[in-house]
């Protein structure tokens, strides 16, 4: 009994031994691969607005970007002393919606439209592309944000109804 569980032991620390120490074992995946990791490239944010009117005083913002399809967008419009109202609006091949209107009546005046991208409340996957504090994101309308210590987008647009 004792020479049995010994020579059982002895087969069992072998094939421990055998399968850890195996240098025949396939590489992995990424270890197969002969190309350097994908760099991303700098994304120099742009947005440019379109807007249409229409008969019941409803204002339609286009938001034309090139930030990744996902991204989450906060959208104001602001009038000085009178209409303010906000909305989320996402980024899906290249544009972002939103739709204001005042229950009071048509929006007349002069309005301001903000479109604020705060690269910290993104999705994983957008966050991927941009950085995860926005350390991929350039240009005119990228802005450091010191509260959250990564970077935001800001986009300010001047509009007459």
């Amino acid at each position: 009994m004792r020479r049995t569980l010994t020579i059982l032991l002895m087969l069992v620390l072998m094939f421990t031994v055998t399968a850890c120490n195996s240098s025949s074992a396939e590489p992995l995946e990424a270890e197969r691969d002969d190309e350097p990791p994908t760099q991303i490239e700098p994304i120099d944010v742009y947005m440019n607005v379109e807007v249409d009117y229409d008969r019941v005083g409803m204002a339609h913002f286009e938001i034309e970007t090139n930030l990744p399809d996902g991204t989450s967008l906060s959208v104001h419009l602001s009038q000085v002393g009178g209409f303010k109202d906000n909305m989320s609006a996402n980024v899906n091949n290249g544009k972002a919606k939103a739709v204001f209107g005042d229950t009071k009546g048509p929006l007349k005046g002069s309005f301001e439209l903000t479109v604020y991208m705060f690269s910290v409340h993104q999705p994983t996957d957008v966050k991927a592309i941009i950085g995860n504090h926005g350390s991929n994101l350039i240009g005119d309308l990228v802005k450091a944000d010191s509260i959250t210590n990564s970077n935001r987008v800001v986009f300010k647009l001047d509009y007459e109804f």
